[in-house]
C-alpha cells in the first residue's frame, strides 16, 4: 500500500542510524566529563579541608593545645567538605580527637589524625599524574614530616631517637620524590616554575633541621618549631598550586564538554532538519491516503463514526430546506460473538467486510453507509416520505443479511437486527436521533432479533421505566432496602396453620411496590440475584426461628442461584446463623431450573437435602418433562400451579381429573401435595375431596409483612385451642407457649 514511499523511509532510517551512535557517544562523553569535573571538585574540597587541619597538626606536633579558633575553623571546613574528604562518621571521630581529652602526647594525637586521614581519605582520585603526585605529597608526605618532627622534639639527651630521625629522612625523600614526579608529569612546566623554588627552599630547611637534630639534639624543640613553620608556609604554596591545577583542569573539562555538546546539538539539529524534510516529502505523498483513512473505516472502506456523523448533519440540513425526512438505520449483526468464538476472529473480520459490501451494494444514491465499530453499522437514508419507506429498506437489509456468508468455503448463517428513527418525526437533532434508533435496536433484539423496528415513544418510556427499576434494584442491594412478605400455608381443611412462604418485595422510589415478576428478571440480568437470594434465605430463616414449632418457612430459589456452585453452602450458613432447625426450612424450585445443566443442579439439590432441608417442585403441571425429574430426584413436596385451579368447578371433569392425577401421583411417590392460588370455597372443597394435603391462596391469607405474622400465628393457635376437645386444650396451649 505504501511501497512507493520505501526510499524516503530508508533515508529516514539512515538519518536515525547516524543520530543514534552520535547520541550514544555524546552521552558517554558527557558522563565521563562530568565525572572528571566531579573528581577535580572533590579534590579541591579536600585541599581546603586540609588547609584548616594543617595548623592544628603543627600545634599538636609541638605539643601545644590547638587554639579554639583553629578548631572552630576546622569544624566549619569539615561541615562543608566532609563528604569529599572523609565519611561523616570519620569526620565526627576526627573532631572528637580535637575537642575531647585524649591520652598520650600531642605527637600521638597528630599521629592518630594523620593515620585516620591516610586510611579513610576519599581523595587522590584525579587521573592526571601531576595533581596526583602533588596531592600525595601534601596529603600524606607533608603531614608525616610534621609528625616526625614532633617526635624528634620529644627526644632529649640522653638516648636521642635516631630511629625517628631516620624515618624523618625517609619521609623527606618521599616528599622530594613526589614533587619531582609531579613536576615531570606537568605538561606545560608551570608547576615547577611556580612551586619549584618554594619546594627547594623547604627541602633545604628539612636538611638543615636534620643536621641540627644530629649535632644539637638538645635544641630539638626549637628546630621542630622551625620545621613546622616552614611546613605550614610550604603547605600554603603547594595548596595554592594544587587548587590552580585542579581549577584549570575543571575549566578544560567544561570547555571540552561544551564543545562536545555544541557539536552534538549541531549534528542532531542537522539530522533532525533532514528528517523533517524527508517526512514532509513522505507526508505530501501520503496526504490523499491520510485524508481517506481519516474519513473511512479501515476494514470495510465505509464511512467511519466521525464521517457518518457529518453525513447525518448534511442530510438533516438538506431535508430541512426541502421539507423531507431522514431515517437512520442502526444495524447489529446477530450472533456475531458466536461467529468469533466458533470460527475465529479472522472469520469475524471476513463477515464484517462482506456485510459492508452487501450494505454498500444495497444502498441507493440517497443512502450513506458507515461502520460504527465491531459489528455495528449505520445507513443514513434520505428522500423518504414516511416510516414505511424506512421499514421497507430495513426489511431488504434483513433479507440480504440472512443470506449465508461463505468464509473459507464454509457457509455461516446469521441475521441482523435494525433500529430505525426518523428526523424530524422522532428527534430534532443528530444526538437524539441516534438515541432513538439505539432504543429501537434494543427493542428489536429483545423481540427476537432478525427484524427491523421503528422507534415509538412507548419504547423510550419502557426503557426509562426499566432503567428506573434497575437503579432501584441496585440501590436496594446496596442499602438493604428489600423486605419479605409471608403468605400462610394451611392444611386442606383450612384450620391448621402449617407455615409460611417468604416472598421478596421491593418498593420503588415513589413508594409503590414493584412486582417481583418485573424486578426479579432485571436482578437476574444484573447478576445480582445470587446476592439477593442469599439475603432472602438468611432473613427468612432468622424470622422463622422465632416462630413456634412445627411452623416452617419456604423460600423460592432462582435458576441463576444455581449457575455458580455454592447455594447449599449459603443455606447451611443461614441455618447456622439463625439457629433454625433444617427440617423447618423448605426451598422451592421450578422445572425450568432443571432444564439448564441439570446434573450440576441435581448435585446441589442433593447437598441441600443432605442438610435436612425439604425440597418442593413449584408450579407443577406447567412444564413438559416434570415426570422424569420426579423420578430422578426424590422431592418432598409438589406444588400444583395456580393456573390449573382457575377453571375448577363441579362440572369441569377435565380439570378434576388432572388435579386428581397429580394428587395421586404425589402420594404414590410419597410426597405432600400443595395447591396454590386457592381463592374460592369451591376450589377448597374440590381439593379437600381429592385428599390434597395443603392449600395456599387469598382465601386463607394474603402475603403479609413480618410484623403481622405473629398476630396470625396467635389467632390461629387460639382458634385451634378453643375448637379442640377440653382434654386437648391444655396440651395445645402448652404447645403454643413452648413455641
Amino acid at each position: 500500500m505504501l511501497g512507493r514511499n520505501r526510499v524516503p523511509y530508508q533515508l529516514v532510517a539512515v538519518v536515525a542510524l547516524l543520530i543514534i551512535p552520535i547520541g550514544i557517544f555524546g552521552r558517554f562523553f558527557v558522563q565521563q566529563s562530568n565525572k572528571d569535573i566531579a573528581f577535580a571538585q572533590k579534590e579541591i574540597a579536600g585541599v581546603e579541608y586540609l588547609e584548616a587541619l594543617m595548623p592544628i597538626l603543627a600545634d599538636l606536633a609541638d605539643n601545644r593545645t590547638p587554639e579554639k579558633s583553629l578548631v572552630d575553623e576546622f569544624k566549619e571546613a569539615a561541615q562543608r567538605h566532609d563528604s569529599a574528604m572523609l565519611s561523616q562518621d570519620e569526620s565526627a571521630r576526627l573532631l572528637d580527637l580535637l575537642v575531647k581529652p585524649q591520652t598520650g602526647s600531642g605527637i600521638e594525637k597528630a599521629r592518630r589524625l594523620i593515620t585516620r586521614i591516610g586510611d579513610q581519605s576519599n581523595l587522590i582520585l584525579d587521573p592526571d599524574l601531576d595533581s596526583y603526585y602533588l596531592m600525595d605529597a601534601v596529603l600524606l608526605r607533608l603531614p608525616e614530616i610534621v609528625e616526625m618532627s614532633g617526635q624528634l622534639a620529644e627526644s632529649e639527651r640522653p638516648g636521642f631517637d635516631l630511629q625517628s630521625l631516620a624515618r624523618f629522612e625517609i619521609a623527606r625523600m618521599g616528599l622530594v620524590h613526589s614533587f619531582a614526579a609531579a613536576y615531570e608529569a606537568n605538561v606545560d612546566g608551570s608547576l615547577k616554575t611556580r612551586l619549584g623554588a618554594a619546594g627547594h627552599h623547604f627541602d633545604q630547611h628539612l636538611i638543615a633541621a636534620a643536621g641540627e637534630w644530629r649535632s644539637r639534639p638538645a635544641k630539638a624543640s626549637s628546630t621542630t618549631q622551625t620545621v613546622n613553620m616552614a611546613a605550614l608556609q610550604f603547605w600554603n604554596n603547594a595548596a595554592t598550586e594544587l587548587k590552580r591545577l585542579l581549577r584549570t583542569r575543571i575549566d578544560g573539562f567544561s570547555k571540552r564538554l561544551f564543545t562536545a555538546l555544541a557539536i552534538g546539538i549541531g549534528v542532531a539539529t542537522a539530522a533532525l532538519l533532514l528528517a523533517i524534510s524527508i517526512l514532509k516529502h513522505v507526508l505530501s505523498r501520503l496526504d490523499d491516503r491520510i485524508v481517506y483513512l481519516a474519513h473511512r473505516d479501515l476494514l470495510t472502506g465505509l464511512f467511519n463514526r466521525s464521517s457518518i456523523s457529518e453525513e447525518i448533519q448534511k442530510a438533516i440540513a438538506l431535508a430541512g430546506k426541502s421539507g423531507g425526512q431522514v431515517a437512520i438505520h442502526l444495524i447489529d449483526l446477530d450472533r456475531f460473538k458466536w461467529i468469533n468464538d466458533a470460527f475465529g476472529h479472522h472469520a469475524g473480520d471476513e463477515v464484517i467486510k462482506e456485510m459492508g459490501t452487501r450494505l454498500q451494494s444495497l444502498a441507493a444514491n440517497n443512502c450513506a453507509v458507515g461502520r460504527l465499530g465491531g459489528d455495528e453499522f449505520i445507513v443514513v437514508q434520505t428522500g423518504i416520505r414516511d416510516v414505511q419507506d424506512a421499514l421497507t429498506l430495513g426489511e431488504s437489509i434483513c433479507a440480504v443479511m440472512r443470506q449465508p456468508f461463505e468464509i473459507d468455503d464454509q457457509p455461516i448463517r446469521t441475521s441482523s437486527s435494525i433500529g430505525i428513527a426518523l428526523w424530524p418525526r422522532h428527534a430534532d437533532n443528530e444526538a437524539s436521533l441516534m438515541k432513538c434508533a439505539d432504543i429501537a435496536l434494543y427493542k428489536a433484539k429483545g423481540a427476537g432479533k432478525n427484524r427491523p423496528l421503528a422507534f415509538t415513544s412507548m419504547f423510550a418510556d419502557e426503557l426509562h421505566a426499566k432503567n428506573v427499576i434497575e437503579s432501584a434494584v441496585r440501590d436496594a442491594v446496596d442499602e438493604d432496602a428489600f423486605s419479605l412478605a409471608f403468605q400462610p400455608l394451611f392444611d386442606v381443611t383450612g384450620q391448621q396453620l402449617k407455615g409460611f412462604e417468604a416472598l421478596l418485595r421491593l418498593d420503588g422510589y415513589d413508594g409503590k411496590p414493584i412486582s417481583p415478576a418485573v424486578f426479579v428478571p432485571i436482578a437476574e440480568q444484573l447478576n445480582l440475584i445470587s446476592k439477593i437470594g442469599a439475603w432472602v434465605i438468611g432473613r427468612a430463616c432468622g424470622v422463622a426461628a422465632l416462630w413456634p414449632q412445627p411452623l416452617n418457612v419456604s423460600v423460592n430459589l432462582s435458576p441463576e442461584q444455581f449457575r455458580c456452585p455454592g447455594i447449599s453452602q449459603v443455606i447451611a450458613a443461614a441455618l447456622d446463623a439463625s439457629g433454625l432447625e433444617p427440617h423447618r426450612l423448605e426451598v422451592e424450585i421450578t422445572e425450568g431450573m432443571l432444564l439448564d445443566n441439570s446434573e450440576a443442579v441435581m448435585a446441589e439439590l442433593r447437598a441441600i437435602k443432605a442438610l435436612g432441608v425439604s425440597i418442593a417442585m413449584d408450579d407443577f403441571g406447567t412444564g413438559y418433562s416434570s415426570l422424569s425429574y420426579l423420578l430422578r430426584f426424590p422431592f418432598n413436596k409438589l406444588k400444583i400451579d395456580r393456573s390449573l385451579l382457575k377453571d375448577a368447578a363441579d362440572d369441569n371433569a377435565e380439570v378434576r381429573n388432572v388435579l386428581e392425577t397429580i394428587v395421586t401421583l404425589g402420594h404414590k411417590l410419597h410426597m405432600l401435595v400443595v395447591a396454590e392460588g386457592v381463592e374460592t370455597q369451591l376450589q377448597a372443597k374440590l381439593l379437600n375431596d381429592l385428599a390434597c394435603d395443603e392449600i395456599q391462596g387469598f382465601l386463607f391469607g394474603r402475603p403479609m409483612p413480618e410484623t403481622d405474622v405473629a398476630a396470625l400465628i396467635l389467632n390461629t393457635f387460639q382458634r385451634q385451642i378453643f375448637a379442640a376437645p377440653a382434654t386437648d386444650s391444655t396440651s395445645a396451649y402448652r404447645h403454643v407457649q413452648a413455641g
